[in-house]
């Protein structure tokens, strides 16, 4: 199971129309808010992939605008099934 979790913020963050995107530009769409000093898993569907062999991991404003991205290696996506990899 992919996922990604947010770090916790300083202030109300919100989300709707925003989304992820894996390196294939698969984007799964993100509702709601995040509150301030919550940290938010979201758990990728199986049609926006996290892949194995490394990538990119790309966040949208609703304005499709990037917000943050990280990179990661096939190194680093080769870890232990429930590793976190922190950015």
């Amino acid at each position: 199971m992919d996922s990604v979790t947010f770090k916790p913020t300083t202030s109300l963050v919100k989300v709707g129309g925003w989304s992820l995107a894996n390196k294939m530009q698969k984007k799964h769409p993100l509702e709601g808010t995040l509150a301030s000093g919550e940290a938010k898993t979201i758990v990728m569907p199986k049609t926006v992939p996290l892949y194995n062999d490394g990538g990119t991991i790309t966040l949208s404003n609703e304005a499709n605008q990037k917000v943050d991205g990280v990179s990661y290696t096939k190194a680093q996506a080769k870890k232990e099934e429930g590793s976190w990899l922190v950015f």
